[in-house]
């Protein structure tokens, strides 16, 4: 006979012990999959969201410094920084730094998340970048924090630190 005829022939049997053990061995299955699942699907929700953000502080960075545009870091801001800082102020912020000159490189990024692995464990998630530059006439540290709201992340606090802005 072939195992798989015996196989057939052990689902199929009539013998109550085997039967409850077979049930039994479903139930744990049923139980242990989700619980096996539910790190693996926030691990990959935290790593889709260190990415966001770091993505964002990076981008932003970006547009500020070598572009000289404020329009991501506006649409990008939290309610409450929004509510501190208007836009005109922002645009003054911003041809400050122009003083650094043409961006040349983003030398460093450092900084993380905090989002649990379980997310439905957290209320409030937060990241915090500091981003190493070198623009034509100098070097600057960007700082960025973040905080997810509204299904995105916003930023709650942005700035760069420069010898030639620090006056």
């Amino acid at each position: 006979m072939s195992p798989i005829s015996n196989y057939g022939e052990f689902l199929n049997t009539s013998d109550p012990a085997t039967r409850s053990r077979f049930r039994q061995l479903k139930i744990i299955l049923i139980v242990l999959i989700p619980i096996l699942l539910i790190p693996v699907v926030g691990i990959l929700q935290k790593l889709g969201m260190d990415s966001a953000a770091r993505e964002l502080s990076l981008a932003v960075t970006e547009s500020v410094l070598a572009g000289n545009d404020p329009a991501l870091l506006l649409q990008s801001v939290s309610r409450e920084l929004d509510s501190q800082m208007s836009e005109d102020n922002w645009r003054r912020y911003v041809d400050l730094l122009r003083r650094l000159g043409r961006l040349e490189l983003l030398e460093s990024v450092t900084g993380n998340t905090n989002v649990p692995l379980l997310p439905f464990l957290g209320d409030e998630f937060t990241a915090r970048y500091v981003i190493i530059t070198k623009s034509e006439n100098s070097a600057a540290t960007a700082n960025v924090s973040l905080r997810y709201e509204d299904g995105q992340w916003r930023i709650t606090a942005f700035t760069v630190s420069s010898p030639l802005t620090d006056e």
